[in-house]
């Protein structure tokens, strides 16, 4: 039986939703059991508390073999982290979960929408995205692991310019579903 464990932040865990996209997973990868998707998201919080919380992840969930994360866009917070910085913390943090895990799959933050409802995350939140999402591309093909461009997703299917709407967590599965399934094969 092959054990997925998805990391990140509230996006990851499914906030403004009942079900984050880990749930819609499992359920697009029915083809693919045997399999069990867990979702280890986190309530809130950006990259540096990803990276703190892998090591408890990997002893909760010690039997999964592949990570997914995806990308806090809660860095985006403001102007954004410093790209040198936010790259640095990406590394080490895929490096963390290549450890623990073993395999990696790694997701660009989702967009920030042009209504901003959620304090903090203006028009240079949204600059910040693309930026974000080049360098966890260029840090995936460093470290040889498959990207998804999760930036990409429509602006429409966030709930509150941050969060995805139940349809967007949908969205997210979509997209990963099939790197899975490649992997898992």
């Amino acid at each position: 039986m092959r054990r997925i464990v998805c990391i990140g932040d509230a996006v990851t865990h499914g906030a403004r939703a009942t079900r984050g996209y880990p749930e819609h997973l499992w359920e697009q990868l029915r083809d693919t059991r045997p399999l069990i998707v867990h979702n280890a998201g986190l309530r809130e919080g950006g990259l540096v508390d990803v990276l703190r919380a892998i090591p408890s992840v990997s002893t909760t969930f010690r039997n999964a073999t592949l990570a997914v994360l995806l990308v806090p866009p809660y860095d985006a917070k403001g102007s954004g982290a410093n790209p040198r910085e936010h790259r640095l913390l990406l590394e080490q943090t895929v490096e963390l979960a290549l450890g623990c895990f073993g395999g990696l799959v790694l997701c660009s933050p989702t967009p920030i929408g042009d209504s901003a409802t959620v304090r903090g995350f203006g028009r240079p939140s949204r600059r910040w995205i693309p930026k974000a999402a080049e360098i966890t591309e260029e840090v995936a093909r460093d470290h040889e692991l498959h990207f998804v461009p999760l930036h990409k997703m429509d602006r429409a299917l966030l709930a509150d310019s941050v969060h995805p709407r139940p349809e967007g967590y949908r969205w997210i599965a979509s997209q990963l579903a099939p790197v899975i399934r490649d992997l898992a094969q």
